[in-house]
């Protein structure tokens, strides 16, 4: 981009330089003076480290290694030319192998760049100040790898490769640093080229919009889990008296003639009563709270679509000790911890529960809508 002086009565060039005309170098011209500077190209972010190479290449130095907020962890990759070189490929390469970096490791790498610095101060307090989240970011910290690089200028092939990058969900910006001299004095236009600021959001929406699409195609694809492997899952996030209560109850179901099966991740079961079908409840290993009550698949079918026996229906399932059910659910699901049908008398109520919602159905089939 061109820069112009207004002057009183005319436009004026502001002339460009390269960064060789300038006589900046790359590590220490630019690498030198953007590292106290990092807002520039990363907001927000600590630097944690230049020329970073604690790895068996110690050929292969990462130039600014930086720290968001998030935990996410920042390779900033420079280069003086008019092209970037093959910088792209530098930097993937540089983020599949910092990826594993720990939390410690990271506040190890900072307490040494402090140190070389002359700078006072701990790694690790300094890098818990910066996360959000403080001691809890640790649990999470890294878990995503981002890439900056800043040029002279990119070549076609870099800023294709970038663009390819980022519409399959890599975090790559490009930043292009241009000088000038004005006044005896150089000066820098420093502009995010891609992704353009003004689109970047609508961008990333795109972009996750594609992942949940191509997320969705793979899962149609993808073999159902089978009963058995469902209620092992289960197994492995319970405890035992947990899973236990689980299998009694579903036994318990099942003598009640109710067809247990796999769905989507959840454990499932049904009542056929002549052509209608009723889905009253089911385990979900995946959730939070693995209890879940499927209100919207009987609440729309007879006898339950009737207020009376919906009313008589939550008032035996609150009485149950330990569930929680806070307004009317017509047409929702709750959900409630599986820890509440560990207790027998719970349980029992529970199954009681069905038993009654069963015989309802029943009867209500038997005798009609006179019922």
């Amino acid at each position: 981009m061109a820069l112009y002086r207004i002057g009183d009565n005319a436009i004026q060039d502001v002339p460009s330089v390269t960064f060789a005309e300038a006589a900046i170098s790359e590590r220490a011209g630019l690498q030198a003076r953007l590292r106290d500077r990092i807002e520039i190209v990363a907001p927000g972010a600590l630097v944690i480290s230049e020329e970073f190479s604690r790895w068996e290449d110690a050929n292969r130095r990462i130039d600014l290694l930086c720290v968001d907020p998030d935990g996410t962890l920042v390779i900033i990759e420079l280069k003086v030319t008019h092209d970037g070189g093959h910088m792209e490929l530098q930097a993937l390469r540089y983020a599949a192998m910092i990826a594993p970096m720990t939390f410690d490791q990271a506040a190890d790498t900072l307490s040494e760049y402090l140190r070389t610095r002359g700078y006072a101060g701990d790694g690790r307090d300094s890098l818990l100040r910066h996360l959000e989240g403080g001691e809890e970011a640790k649990q999470t910290f890294g878990r995503d790898v981002r890439i900056v690089l800043v040029s002279e200028d990119f070549s076609r092939e870099i800023t294709t490769t970038v663009l390819w990058l980022q519409d399959r969900g890599i975090n790559i910006k490009c930043f292009r640093m241009r000088l000038h001299q004005l006044n005896g004095e150089t000066v820098a236009d420093v502009q995010q080229i891609i992704p353009l600021p003004e689109a970047e959001q609508y961008q990333v929406r795109l972009r996750e919009k594609a992942q949940q699409e191509r997320a969705a195609a793979l899962a149609r694809h993808e073999p159902t889990p089978s009963l058995d492997e469902i209620w092992e899952q289960l197994r492995s996030v319970t405890t035992d008296a947990e899973y236990a209560a689980a299998r009694e109850v579903a036994d318990r179901m099942t003598a009640m003639d109710t067809t247990w099966f796999a769905n989507k991740g959840s454990l499932a079961q049904y009542l056929l009563v002549g052509s209608q079908k009723y889905y009253f409840f089911g385990f979900r290993p995946g959730a939070p709270d693995k209890l879940e009550i499927w209100y919207r698949w009987f609440y729309d079918r007879p006898p339950f679509d009737d207020p009376v026996i919906r009313a008589e229906l939550l008032r035996r399932l609150e009485a149950i000790p330990g569930i929680s059910i806070p307004e009317e659910p017509s047409n929702r699901m709750s959900k409630q911890p599986l820890s509440v049908l560990t207790d027998v008398t719970a349980r029992d109520q529970f199954c009681a529960l069905w038993k009654w919602a069963i015989n309802t159905a029943r009867d209500y089939a038997t005798v009609g809508a006179d019922m």
